[in-house]
């Protein structure tokens, strides 16, 4: 949500939306796809720890950035599926496949949105693809395009189809996720608003919880 803010380059993406630069945003793609990676820690694999797998793993990271950057449009349905494939059965990963009690290593799943758009959101611990451990977020508007890796913005100027990348120094910014933490601590010591509302949260799960329950029922269900 907001604390993606404190990364220099994902906050690059949040002031070209905001600039107006992307205009509506009615489209997004974001995807998270391991081909093996599936946690060895049993409890990622057993189902009285974990209610779900690499949906509630590491596709929320890249739905979150993603409804952060849409300025968090209101969901109203979700149509997914989802399969277990490969991380059941022995292969070249290391946990043991006779603990995996969960309902998936992929899941992909269209998120509509009130507004009239829409987020394919894709994640995989275990997939037949030549992305080894790979994630992205790319939103298409009316007036440009973005995607984070690297933060490009895409823009019809001057009668050419222009790239723009921006220029991030490494240096510039703080540890993974320090800046988060710092953000929060001033938030409780100064009595500040959070810098993630826990109605964002709530939102962004019922959505992931979307997902398994259109993948169990078969059928596109309402957020």
């Amino acid at each position: 949500a907001a604390l993606n803010g404190t990364e220099p380059d994902l906050g690059a993406l949040k002031r070209w939306v905001d600039a107006g630069l992307v205009g509506e945003v009615y489209w997004g793609r974001a995807s998270w796809l391991r081909s093996r990676g599936v946690p060895v820690r049993p409890s990622f694999l057993l189902s009285q720890f974990s209610a779900g797998g690499p949906t509630y793993d590491i596709g929320v990271h890249v739905l979150d950035l993603s409804l952060w950057l849409m300025g968090h449009p209101e969901p109203v349905s979700v149509s997914a599926n989802t399969w277990l494939k490969i991380a059941n059965k022995p292969s070249l990963m290391k946990h043991d496949p006779k603990m995996y009690e969960l309902p998936e290593d992929l899941a992909v799943g269209l998120i509509r949105f009130a507004n009239g758009a829409c987020i394919s959101l894709e994640a995989s611990w275990a997939l037949n693809s030549p992305e080894l451990d790979t994630w992205s977020v790319m939103l298409a508007g009316t007036e440009g395009g973005i995607v984070n890796n690297p933060p490009t913005l895409v823009r019809e100027e001057a009668g050419i189809l222009t790239n723009t990348y921006a220029q991030v120094n490494p240096d510039a910014g703080t540890a993974s996720h320090t800046a988060q933490i710092v953000a929060f601590a001033e938030a409780i010591r100064k009595g500040l608003p959070s810098p993630v509302p826990g109605e964002q949260a709530l939102i962004t799960q019922r959505i992931l919880d979307g997902v398994y329950k259109s993948a169990r029922q078969g059928r596109e269900v309402k957020v």
